[in-house]
């Protein structure tokens, strides 16, 4: 299934936990992300909640592509 949202750059990772294959817990800082319709939504320094699907890992929607280690 191919996801609609632009990939979202990861700088740098301060934490990671992985609770299972499927779910981890991320404290990332990242640049940005684009929406659909072009718009950029910024984000700051936060804690997340992610999900694996078909092996790249999501947040809200967005894809991102950096891995984290």
């Amino acid at each position: 299934m191919a996801t609609k949202f632009k990939a979202i750059e990861v700088e740098k990772w301060e934490f990671f936990e992985q609770f299972n294959d499927n779910t981890a817990y991320a404290l990332g800082i990242t640049k940005h992300a684009m929406q659909p319709d072009g718009k950029t939504i910024r984000r700051n320094k936060g804690s997340i909640l992610w999900r694996k699907i078909d092996g790249k890992w999501y947040v809200d929607n967005y894809v991102f592509n950096t891995i984290p280690q």
